[in-house]
């Protein structure tokens, strides 16, 4: 059990029983403020990191509304980007938002360590859960493609709410009892220590190789020195790997951008369908007459 809860006294679930006090086992500040460690701002990347999270943001937003209301929400595949769009929106308010006000003002963890300790469990909590669903639906994108193999069956019919059920108590178990991560604002990232068609594959290809490139990287410098441009790009692997799934779908999921057209422009998509239909008519009529002459 020990395997399973051995964090439990460092965990979100802890700190709530606890009355809203950190475990001071863990987690407890220096009382002469001088021997507590002191934030580092830097103005330039806490701007990007939270100009930057509000444009993910905006554009997340609109493809989750369109997935939400797409006839094909029936699909595995959807009601799968449906739960990531989820973990990925509550990701990018860490990795982008808070990290962004956090390092523009150089926050240290003894500065709000309360709001520290809970800002890291969503962004545990998050992060677990983007790197397991959009592994599950980078599988589930391939069955598509090759609908013969058996593994899909796994996610037919009623059996999908069995993944999504389970992926859901992976993230919150991630979120209220594990270890959180807090946030470290010398080096613009989170540590456990607070002291420091083909599109359809293309699709799956960037959902996960972003997530592949930031996890090996973040456990890789939760052990190991790492020098700051090797944690940057680490944060900007975590950043991209939920970002950049709502650019890959606007531009390569062609049911999602039409039904985002659909929501910000219903006027332009019905003009659009017009002039395809009056150019199918016209190219029709010229066929016919062609070979009416002949």
């Amino acid at each position: 059990m020990d395997f399973i809860f051995g964090d439990f006294e460092m965990s979100l679930t802890y700190f709530i029983l606890n009355g809203f006090q950190v475990n001071p086992d863990y987690y407890a500040c220096p009382d002469d403020v001088s021997l507590r460690p002191v934030g580092v701002r830097q103005k330039f990347w806490g701007a990007y990191f939270f100009l930057s999270g509000l444009a993910i943001l905006i554009l997340y937003t609109i493809c989750f509304i369109a997935i939400a209301t797409s006839d094909l929400m029936k699909t595995p595949a959807y009601k799968f980007m449906f739960v990531l769009a989820l973990y990925d929106i509550s990701s990018t308010f860490m990795h982008s938002i808070a990290t962004g006000v956090l390092e523009f003002y150089g926050v240290a963890y003894c500065d709000y360590p309360r709001l520290n300790l809970v800002f890291g469990s969503i962004a545990l909590g998050s992060w677990l859960g983007c790197c397991i669903t959009s592994m599950t639906l980078a599988i589930i994108r391939i069955c598509d493609v090759c609908p013969t193999l058996k593994v899909r069956k796994l996610f037919e019919g009623r059996r999908i709410y069995n993944f999504i059920f389970l992926f859901v108590v992976y993230g919150m178990y991630a979120a209220f009892l594990s270890k959180p991560v807090t946030f470290s604002s010398e080096h613009m990232s989170w540590f456990f220590d607070p002291g420091v068609g083909n599109d359809i594959l293309l699709q799956a290809f960037f959902f996960c190789i972003f997530h592949f490139i930031g996890s090996i990287l973040y456990v890789y410098m939760q052990f190991v020195s790492a020098p700051k441009y090797l944690i940057l790009i680490s944060q900007l692997g975590w950043q991209f790997g939920t970002g950049s799934v709502c650019v890959v779908y606007l531009t390569l999921n062609r049911s999602i951008r039409k039904t985002v057209s659909k929501h910000l422009c219903p006027e332009c998509l019905k003009k659009t369908n017009q002039i395809s239909v009056i150019a199918s008519l016209d190219s029709r009529a010229f066929e016919l007459s062609h070979v009416q002459i002949n």
